[in-house]
């Protein structure tokens, strides 16, 4: 009988230890794809911010082209 409790709480250390394991694998895993995601907003933001500082200019370089 003692054997047995102790393969019984043998499996619960390694089912526990295996849950534990995974929660903090796929934590790491999804923090690292906010990251991604934050920085992909971010340069996309960039680009419209440069995209309009450009039209911008251009529309001012045609008004001092004109007469």
């Amino acid at each position: 009988m003692a054997t047995q409790i102790l393969t019984l709480v043998g499996v619960l250390i390694g089912a526990l230890t295996s849950y534990f394991a995974t929660a903090s694998v796929e934590r790491a895993k999804f923090r690292r794809e906010m990251t991604t995601r934050w920085d992909e907003r971010k340069l996309e933001t960039y680009i419209e911010y440069v995209t309009c500082i450009k039209e911008i200019s251009r529309a001012r370089q045609g008004r001092r082209a004109g007469p």
